[in-house]
């Protein structure tokens, strides 16, 4: 499997998400991610890390892609790699959650709302942290 196959294959078995949201997941545009995932060349060599960060490409499997050595699809264990990320980012909620308590319960009264009010609801929290973030 080369690079290209590589990231196609993370983005939709393993992470489950489209090449709209990996773009902005690197803050690149769309054709970007659909032009890496075709044929995988003209990634800038300050791009590499970067991609193998958002595709959470583990770094001995990346490397094996990038100087092209051949991956056997059975390697990839992704049933493994899947909930090692689910792992990783349940743990990250639950110390957010902690952190936060009064967001735990906003997020839980989502699931109580009108799709409507629900929908209206989230994007308020979203504006929030982004808001949020870009302060700190």
């Amino acid at each position: 499997m080369q690079l290209n196959e590589l990231l196609r294959y993370y983005r939709k078995n393993v992470l489950n998400i489209s090449q709209q949201e990996m773009a902005k997941r690197l803050n690149i545009s769309q054709s970007s991610i659909s032009k890496y995932e075709r044929d995988g060349t003209g990634i800038e060599s300050s791009m590499l890390v970067r991609m193998m960060n958002a595709y959470q490409i583990p770094k001995p499997l990346f490397m094996q892609a990038l100087f092209e050595n051949s991956i056997d699809y059975e390697t990839l264990s992704v049933r493994e790699h899947k909930k090692s990320i689910f792992e990783e980012d349940f743990l990250f909620f639950e110390k957010l959650f902690n952190d936060y308590p009064n967001l735990k319960k906003e997020l839980y009264h989502l699931a109580y709302m009108n799709k409507k009010d629900r929908d209206k609801h989230a994007k308020a929290i979203t504006a929030m942290i982004k808001a949020h973030l870009s302060v700190t």
